[in-house]
């Protein structure tokens, strides 16, 4: 079903002093033994981990379809195995990437909500090689009330969704920007 940011009401402050986990697809994902991660965290997952059998699961967030090889065989596993968990897909403003356009239909069991592009502020900082450019990203602090900022992943539309529901501490596995090293093609 598709959403307005008025939907994410309900989830505000609903975790409040509670800690999460937020599986990315770098290299680290690889190393982790996921029996030893306390189930009392709240584990959000992203795009390729939902395949992950061992990592139990209380939100899910895609927002790209745009691999279209691995996009059709996760549209497959999303719709056909019940997970017992919140399933978003964030509808980019990149039409192109987008999953209701690339599957021209709505996935069952899953809340769509668009995004928006949010303007990005360039700084520079300077270090042993010289000048580093960055851009920064504001995230949107009430979820509720305006679309979620998309950036270049959907770690960002799942970091605004977590730290609106109130969690006191975020562990961070997988979020090393490595995909030619990372779990995502495994």
């Amino acid at each position: 079903m598709k959403v307005k940011p008025d939907y994410f009401k309900k989830f505000k402050n609903i975790h409040k002093g509670q800690s999460a986990i937020l599986f990315g697809s770098g290299p680290t994902l690889n190393e982790v033994d996921f029996i030893k991660i306390p189930k009392d965290l709240i584990h959000v997952v992203l795009n390729s981990q939902i395949k992950i059998k061992e990592i139990k699961k209380d939100y899910y967030f895609n927002g790209d379809a745009g691999d279209w090889d691995n996009g059709l065989s996760l549209a497959n596993i999303i719709e056909k195995t019940k997970f017992n968990c919140v399933k978003f897909i964030g509808l980019t403003p990149l039409k192109q990437n987008d999953w209701e356009v690339q599957l021209g239909r709505i996935m069952n069991d899953c809340i769509y909500y668009d995004t928006k592009r949010h303007p990005s502020k360039e700084i520079q900082i300077k270090n042993e090689n010289g000048n580093c450019k960055y851009r920064i990203i504001d995230f949107e602090k009430d979820i509720s009330t305006e679309l979620i900022s998309r950036s270049s992943s959907i770690s960002f539309d799942a970091l605004q969704f977590i730290l609106y529901t109130g969690i006191s501490k975020l562990y961070l596995i997988g979020q090393d920007n490595d995909y030619k090293e990372g779990a995502w093609d495994q």
